[in-house]
């Protein structure tokens, strides 16, 4: 009878200890409005040198609670006022990050409370320092089925 084989997936004990882990924990905002006739719209922002379309969210400053920092991070990337910050949710998820070039590996270990957003300012605006682009969906959608 041949041997059975151990599973690959590695246990406590064997996983590598020179990988760091940090837990980390950011807001952001689904911010939406009425469009004209009736759509709604949501605003999605791209960071610099990104092809990927993404919601605003950002770290959390000393003392601010999870909804200030969304509303905060929302007005730094996409130049948007917002109101009605009600709690969403949060999504968990992992990534492993170099702090720089060559630089030991870290694990992060990220938790993200999002907040739905109102657009109470002028719609949209992208004059945050971080982002190259700002739509709304339907722009979104309209590009990608070209």
């Amino acid at each position: 009878m041949p041997r059975r084989r151990k599973s690959p997936r590695a246990t406590k004990k064997q996983r590598n200890p020179a990988i760091a882990r940090r837990d980390e924990v950011s807001a952001g905002g689904i911010v939406w409005r009425r469009a004209r006739g009736g759509a709604g719209e949501v605003a999605l922002i791209r960071q610099h040198g990104s092809k990927a379309w993404s919601l605003p969210k950002g770290h959390l400053e000393e003392g601010e609670s999870a909804r200030q920092a969304a509303v905060r991070e929302v007005r730094e990337e996409t130049g948007l006022e917002v109101g009605g910050a009600e709690p969403l949710g949060e999504i968990r998820y992992v990534f492993s990050w170099r702090d720089r070039k060559g630089g030991p590996l870290t694990r992060i270990f990220k938790r993200v409370e999002y907040f739905l957003m109102d657009c109470v300012g002028a719609y949209p605006r992208a004059d945050g320092p971080r982002v190259e682009t700002l739509r709304g969906l339907d722009s979104i959608l309209a590009a990608s089925s070209q």
